[in-house]
């Protein structure tokens, strides 16, 4: 999704999705349902953010650093 519509738009979508899931998880009663949903979409929401994040990140490195910021990147997350 990071490649087809944007790393940036795709952030913020990210970004967006961990809020909601963190709202809903505030509002959810504290039954197993209501924990399980809310952490789907806070999940969902964490790779969609790290995926646009991390190509973000990577177009701006030379291609002979490429495998040191990539080491660097799984390191971090």
């Amino acid at each position: 999704m990071a490649d087809r519509f944007g790393a940036r738009r795709m952030t913020i979508a990210g970004l967006i999705a961990i809020a909601a899931g963190c709202f809903a998880l505030s509002l959810m009663p504290a039954t197993i349902p209501g924990y399980i949903a809310p952490m789907v979409v806070i999940t969902a929401g964490y790779a969609l953010f790290q995926t646009a994040n991390n190509t973000a990140v990577m177009t701006d490195i030379p291609s002979d650093q490429r495998g040191v910021m990539s080491s660097m990147l799984n390191l971090s997350g």
